[in-house]
């Protein structure tokens, strides 16, 4: 499995990135959806999501996105007895135990779907620009890492030899 570039941070009026699904129209349609308060705009401007928030559609936000972190946190621990997700309270580091049986789509729903709320949470709360998250992938068997990495910035790899070397 491969992690590389996988959001790109575009500066906006108040949080905006390049978004890098297959329709940042869509996109800017599904915040609209999420009702006033949430946003008071989406919209996308070459293939870039922008999106204008008040102060409190900004606590809103980052509320919600919490709230869908922990989920995806959840999920992924009751997935297996060993697994874990360390969280990170300046949304800059993701720790993860695992081993190589995980199921791929709960393991890439996982990491995604937190280092996503992880750069939303940190363009609110930071307006941080250059937004990163470093993320390491432990053996929950042997506590040796796997992988690690800064995203969007690295490519993270780990597959069937990352794993059998982390034995």
């Amino acid at each position: 499995m491969h992690l590389s570039n996988i959001f790109h941070y575009f500066s906006s009026i108040n949080f905006g990135f390049k978004y890098t699904g297959s329709n940042a129209t869509e996109a800017a349609i599904s915040y609209m959806e999420l009702g006033e308060n949430y946003c008071t705009s989406a919209v996308e401007k070459e293939n870039n999501l922008i999106v204008k928030v008040t102060k409190e559609q900004q606590k809103n936000m980052i509320n919600r996105n919490n709230n869908y972190i922990a989920k995806l946190i959840k999920d992924f621990e009751d997935s297996n007895i060993n697994y874990d997700i360390v969280e990170s309270q300046s949304y800059k580091e993701l720790i993860v135990y695992a081993d190589e049986n995980f199921k791929p789509t709960s393991f890439a729903k996982a990491i995604l779907g937190v280092s996503s709320g992880y750069m939303l949470n940190n363009i609110l709360e930071n307006d941080n620009q250059d937004w990163s998250v470093y993320l390491k992938i432990i053996n929950c068997n042997t506590g040796k890492i796997v992988a690690e990495g800064n995203v969007p910035h690295d490519n993270i790899v780990f597959g069937e030899e990352e794993w059998r070397s982390s034995y």
